[in-house]
């Protein structure tokens, strides 16, 4: 690791397939994993906690009902920020799918601005060995990363 995330308060979110079915993983609590946050920790990250972090982004009943997954999972990336996190960070491409495309969908829902950036895992590890947001392509998501310019100004500066 080159780019330590030094301070990047980043909300994890495993989704329904990482944490089901319970029981089946016998070596974790699959309701109450601490993989990301461990992981997120390593990377200089600073993990924060919220509700809905191992719930279910309603991908699949998007395709039958955007408003499912819209209602259920604003609720989440709302959590988060109020728990202080300035990024979100997801394993599952279905739920960075949904967190990210659907945020302008979200905030009409609840009626408040979310601005939520949200990375796919290999783009946090990929900050932290010193890639930049472009090699990453964060900037093709929708939701702008804005947030992590001071992070990827270490990647060729090697300082913050």
């Amino acid at each position: 690791m080159v780019n330590p995330l030094d301070g990047l308060t980043v909300a994890a979110f495993y989704g329904c397939h990482i944490t089901r079915p319970p029981g089946r993983y016998g070596f974790v609590d699959s309701r109450n994993n601490r993989a990301l946050e461990r992981l997120a920790e390593i990377l200089g990250c600073l993990p924060i906690e919220y509700s809905g972090r191992t719930e279910c982004c309603g991908f699949h009943t998007a395709a039958h009902d955007e408003r499912v997954a819209i209602k259920l999972t604003g609720q989440h990336v709302l959590a988060a920020k109020a728990g202080g996190a300035t990024a979100m960070v997801t394993p599952c491409p279905l739920c960075h799918t949904v967190l990210d495309s659907f945020q302008p969908e979200m905030e009409k829902d609840i009626d408040q601005r979310l601005d939520m950036p949200v990375l796919h895992l290999p783009q946090l590890v990929g900050l932290a060995l010193g890639l930049s947001p472009e090699q990453l392509k964060i900037d093709r998501h929708m939701v702008p990363a804005g947030v992590l310019d001071s992070y990827a100004a270490t990647a060729s500066t090697g300082r913050k």
